[in-house]
């Protein structure tokens, strides 16, 4: 987990995701739960940030490389409105990144661990949003975000 994002790994999490936006129809307004549709990019981008076991900084950069094909994603995919959910997938990004400079303050991480951070920092935050709605989904993330960093922050002291 010391890598930084570089040019090779930017082109392999936005060049998938560009072709397939092109290619995907876009207009089935019902198509995929909003969730659905917008979490994909960002499992992407996990999956790649693992694989490349990235630094904290190269996460924060493959969420952000990710998150406008959430936007269209969920645009294209899903019923209005569409910004509420856009913000639930940026605050489990946030916190997931949050939880993922926690970890990296270890000296070793495997990917295993790296990865359960990442997807146990925004798990969380989706499901509440599923079952409660997207503010409840937003502030949940948000609270994750806030705690690892700041237990983060203590550890640091």
């Amino acid at each position: 987990m010391n890598r930084p994002l570089g040019p090779a790994w930017a082109a392999i999490i936005v060049l998938p995701l560009l072709a397939l936006s092109l290619v995907m129809p876009s207009g089935l307004d019902t198509a995929l739960p909003p969730i659905t549709a917008g979490v994909i990019p960002l499992a992407w981008a996990t999956m790649l940030a693992v694989m490349a076991r990235l630094s904290s900084k190269g996460i924060v950069m493959a969420y952000m490389a990710a998150l406008p094909f959430s936007a269209y994603a969920l645009l294209c995919f899903s019923p209005p409105p569409v910004l509420p959910w856009l913000l639930t997938l940026a605050s489990a990004a946030s916190a997931s990144s949050a939880l993922a400079r926690n970890t990296e303050q270890h000296a070793r991480v495997s990917r295993l661990v790296l990865g359960s951070s990442l997807v146990g920092g925004a798990a969380p935050g989706l499901m509440i949003s599923l079952a409660a709605g997207y503010r409840a989904g937003i502030a949940v993330s948000l609270l994750i975000a806030l705690v690892s960093l700041l237990a983060g922050r203590r550890q640091s002291r």
